[in-house]
Order: C-alpha cells, then sequence, then structure tokens
C-alpha cells in the first residue's frame, strides 16, 4: 500500500467501545483517521498479524465462552484494498482471560497466553486463516513451595525466538520466563532443558521482546517497575 500505514486498536468492550478499531495514520504529520470498527468477540485486547499479512487474530480477554470457563480467540480476514476486517471464526483459547496471541513464523499456529488460568495454548491455523480447537494446552504448575505461598502462575505473553525453533512465554505469576521448543509436526510445545529463567521475587514479567540482533532479549516487570536485560543463546535456547 506504498506510504499508506494502517492502525489496528483493540479494545474493551465493556462499556461504550465496539471491537477493533481501523485507522489510517498520515505517515508526515502522524496524525490519526478512522476509518471503521469490526466486531471480533468481547474485549479483543491483543492482537497479531499472520505473516501472510492477510489474517488478524484477536483474543477475547473474558473468562467465558460458549458457557464454557475460557476466553477465546477470533480468526479475521484483512481486505486488501481497505483494510477493513471479516470474522472468520472463533475457537476457545482453552483458559481465562487470553491477554497475548503470536503466530509462528510459517502460518500454521497461534499461541495464546491465558492470564487468569496460568496456561498457554497452541491453535493451528488453516490455510483460509480460520482456526481449529488446540492442539497442545500447558499449565504453568507452580512448585510445592510456590503453591505454599500462595503465588499462582499468571501467563502474560508467548513469543517466538528468532528462527522459530524456542517459544519464551512470561509467567507473571511465577516471576519466569518459560522456554518451550515448538515442535511443527504436531503443534505441541515440548519443555526445554532448564525449563525457565527464574527472575526476581515479584518481578511479575509482562512482555518481553528480541532485539533486531536476535541475541538480546528485553522485559518488562510490571510489579517492580523493572526492565530486564538477557543475553539469548539460539543454539542451546537459554
Amino acid at each position: 500500500m506504498g506510504e499508506r500505514i494502517l492502525c489496528y486498536i483493540g479494545t474493551y468492550t465493556k462499556t461504550t467501545s465496539q471491537g477493533v478499531y481501523l485507522y489510517e495514520q498520515d505517515p508526515h504529520t502522524g496524525e490519526l483517521k478512522f476509518l471503521n470498527v469490526s466486531w471480533a468477540g468481547d474485549e479483543p485486547s491483543y492482537m497479531a498479524f499472520h505473516p501472510n499479512g492477510r489474517y488478524l487474530y484477536a483474543v477475547s480477554e473474558t473468562g467465558e465462552f460458549e458457557g464454557q470457563p475460557w476466553g477465546q480467540v477470533s480468526a479475521l480476514s484483512i481486505d486488501s484494498q481497505s483494510g477493513a476486517l471479516t470474522l472468520l471464526n472463533q475457537v476457545p483459547a482453552e483458559g481465562r482471560s487470553p491477554c497475548y496471541v503470536s503466530v509462528d513464523g510459517t502460518g500454521q499456529f497461534a499461541l495464546v497466553a491465558n492470564y487468569h488460568s496460568g496456561s498457554l495454548a497452541v491453535l493451528p491455523i488453516r490455510p483460509d486463516g480460520r482456526l481449529l480447537p488446540k492442539s497442545d494446552y500447558v499449565y504453568l504448575q507452580p512448585t510445592a513451595e510456590e503453591t505454599a505461598r500462595n503465588k499462582e502462575p499468571r501467563g502474560h505473553c508467548i513469543i517466538l525466538a528468532p528462527g522459530n525453533r524456542f517459544v519464551l512465554a512470561c509467567d507473571a505469576g511465577l516471576d519466569r520466563i518459560m522456554i518451550y521448543q515448538l515442535e511443527l509436526s504436531r503443534g505441541r510445545l515440548v519443555p526445554h532443558d532448564p525449563p525457565y529463567t527464574q527472575l526476581r521475587d515479584k518481578a511479575a514479567p509482562r512482555h518481553i521482546t528480541f532485539h533486531p540482533n536476535g541475541r538480546d532479549v528485553y522485559a518488562i516487570g510490571e510489579s517492580s517497575s523493572t526492565m530486564f536485560a538477557l543475553a539469548w543463546d539460539g543454539q542451546r535456547g537459554t
């Protein structure tokens, strides 16, 4: 689309908001022009693009979907000319309050972090962009000591490391950055060795991102108001 910049904004729909808002940004002034709004389920708070740019995935940060105690994930198609969204389908997030979604580099799977359930889910993606029910589910299990201290897992972010081999997930309740290997053949998260990096107590790592060099990682410690800088070994997955 040349210099055209389209901005998709997720919202909470408990009051007046109506879904995912689409704006066009002026590349010179930064001014935003409202284009339209699309329904993407209740509370479409966080979104991720498919690598082909034709689909968008949004989590519904709720605790109930189709009468079950979990949120949902919506698949939407993107009009190549207008940028408008069309809802394709919705599937369970397999946990309450899903707050993060990402898509692996091959476009085969959406990865979801569920906050209040302290869990992660892998959702296969069909060639037409629609989502299928989970291929894997992981509960972020606390140790007996953590349980005794009333610490509960809180899934808050899940991303692919460069190379699409490893998955990093923030557990804001247990103060960990989990490490998995992504098994593309079956859509499974295989615990790595070591299975996580432990941060300081009550750090509550919320989001994590890679530097463009692929070697440096930055995490937000929400409760401690701290930024963590970590070195990533892409060969060993540590």
